[in-house]
């Protein structure tokens, strides 16, 4: 058990802590960031009774106030049935990825009871997680470059990290590795159009235009994603066909379309390492 915590000074300037909490709620709410009982992932078990203890307030003022946190200001989630209670922001300012939080997230995780508390913990963690695991993969990779150990880590993931057998992180390792950090956001976004129907080799595909264009943002990406989609995109060779299309019609209007990409063509062996195994 931490022997602190740490509230970020933003605390006071959140619009809900100033303008929706009183001071008892604003009290209540610290207790709650603070108290012995939180974990490192910002879900923990605490029973009522517990917190009547350790703040001294009446329980019907308690119920009041978990009722309004999450009914209202949407910022917990309390488990009458299982005794956790879950911080909806906690992630933006507790995680990081340090070898040690990566364990500790990982082994808290397990221990959630709440399965919709888990599953949340679950997918706002995968970044940290994973960027994380980038780390050690490259400090590996350096390791074998010194022992001149060659292919030794080509295609390797970290035990317990995402078990497809074709190792299914190869889209976020392309996009740590060429692009910048895989946020929550572009881990929900890639995985929406893995929804959709694209597959891994059709998302790489898509990062490397962005690279090669040096466009490396995600609304640049949208825009191949989503013109792949209207264009009823299936596999890789539909995707590099429907890129030379674009490409022609550049060429032949002289000039760049509004809401259109410019790209470079890309072989398939350009790609073929991401592909192995």
């Amino acid at each position: 058990m931490a022997i602190f915590r740490n509230v970020h000074i933003s605390f006071w300037e959140d619009s809900k802590v100033q303008e929706e909490m009183d001071k008892d709620e604003r009290y209540f709410f610290l207790y709650l960031l603070t108290n012995p009982h939180t974990s490192q992932i910002g879900c923990y078990e605490i029973t009522i009774r517990q917190m009547e203890y350790e703040t001294g307030l009446d329980k019907s003022e308690i119920e009041r106030y978990i009722e309004r946190f999450e009914n209202e200001l949407g910022i917990i989630e309390y488990s009458k049935t299982t005794k956790e209670l879950l911080i909806k922001n906690w992630y933006k300012y507790n995680f990081n990825k340090s070898p040690k939080m990566f364990s500790h997230i990982k082994k808290e995780i397990q221990n959630i009871k709440n399965i919709p508390f888990k599953n949340y913990i679950d997918t706002i963690s995968i970044p940290y997680i994973y960027g994380n695991a980038i780390r050690i993969i490259k400090e590996q990779e350096k390791e074998e470059e010194q022992e001149e150990s060659k292919n030794q880590n080509g295609d390797s993931c970290v035990d317990g990290f995402l078990e497809d057998s074709n190792c299914a992180d190869k889209v976020f390792m392309f996009y740590e590795q060429n692009i910048g950090t895989v946020s929550p956001y572009t881990y929900e976004l890639l995985n929406s159009y893995r929804v959709d129907g694209f597959n891994d080799e059709i998302l790489i595909y898509a990062l490397q235009l962005a690279v090669n264009a040096n466009a490396k943002n995600n609304n640049y990406i949208k825009a191949i994603l989503n013109n792949w989609k209207k264009s009823n995109v299936k596999t890789l060779i539909d995707a590099q066909n429907e890129n030379k299309k674009k490409n022609i019609d550049v060429l032949r209007k002289k000039e760049k379309p509004n809401n259109a990409y410019e790209a470079k063509e890309i072989g398939n062996e350009d790609l073929s390492k991401f592909y192995l195994n």
